[in-house]
């Protein structure tokens, strides 16, 4: 389908997502939240120099965590990323941590230090919270 969309005109697709590791994101999105959504914007969109991004809702403890960022590295590279927008993701933490059925997070590196890792490992990549005009899109490599 996004294949299509792109023939059709789509310049740019962005997903929203609480994790890239698939339990956690169908326990925050529901069952029935299909995994490949993960992987759909590659779709076509970066093979025709299109921009694909994530709308990445962060949570310390659950996105700054070794396992979370090596199913990022899995999504980026998959999907041909380019834009990452982050967003703090504004909910009560007991809540979710319930929905995510966890008892409380582990400790992570902290988002200061995810946002270092991120740039070390994709030079190219765009971290931002609102979309770029297009001319202002990140290179493609």
């Amino acid at each position: 389908m996004v294949e299509r969309l792109v023939d059709a005109g789509l310049d740019s697709i962005r997903l929203s997502i609480n994790s890239c590791r698939p339990a956690l994101y169908e326990r925050y999105f529901r069952p029935g939240a299909t995994r490949s959504r993960m992987s759909s914007p590659r779709g076509g969109s970066s093979r025709k120099r299109r921009l694909a991004s994530i709308n990445y809702f962060m949570f310390p403890g659950v996105t700054d965590t070794e396992e979370e960022l090596a199913a990022l590295v899995r999504v980026v590279d998959g999907a041909g990323v380019r834009l990452i927008q982050t967003r703090c993701l504004n909910l009560d933490p007991d809540m979710y941590l319930a929905a995510l059925a966890c008892r409380r997070t582990r400790r992570g590196f902290g988002i200061d230090r995810w946002i270092e890792r991120v740039a070390a490992l994709w030079p190219h990549l765009r971290l931002g919270y609102f979309n770029p005009p297009r001319e202002d899109w990140p290179p493609f490599c």
